[in-house]
C-alpha cells in the first residue's frame, strides 16, 4: 500500500485472532491487519507472531499512523478473500497464499 521503507515503528498494535481452522485463521488475521490499515490508518512495517496454534493467533504490529506528508499510497486493498487461500507449514517456516480485492 506504501513504501515499507517509509513506516518507523514507533507504535505497536497487539491481538489475538481465532479461526476455526488455519485457512480460516489466515484470513481473519488478514483481515485485521487490513482493519489497521484501512480502519485505524495504522500503517505495518513488521508483525511478530510469538502464538501460533490451529486455531489460534497471537500479534504484535510495529508501524505508525499514517502521515500523508510521507506516506505515498500506491494502492488500496478493499477486501481478503477466501478464494483459494491456503497456509501451509514449510522448511523455512509458514507459507500463506491469498487474493485481495482492490
Amino acid at each position: 500500500m506504501t513504501e515499507p521503507s517509509s513506516i518507523t515503528m514507533k507504535e505497536d498494535r497487539s491481538f489475538t485472532i481465532q479461526g476455526t481452522d488455519l485457512e480460516d485463521l489466515w484470513i481473519n488475521y488478514l483481515r485485521e491487519l487490513l482493519y489497521l490499515m484501512n480502519g485505524d490508518n495504522f500503517l505495518i512495517r513488521m508483525v511478530d507472531i510469538p502464538q501460533l496454534s490451529r486455531t489460534t493467533l497471537s500479534c504484535t504490529a510495529h508501524g505508525e499512523p499514517m502521515d500523508r506528508k510521507r506516506h505515498e499510497m500506491m494502492a488500496e486493498i478493499k477486501a481478503v478473500t477466501y478464494h483459494q487461500a491456503g497456509v501451509q507449514k514449510t522448511a523455512q517456516g509458514w507459507a500463506g497464499r491469498f487474493i485481495v480485492d482492490v
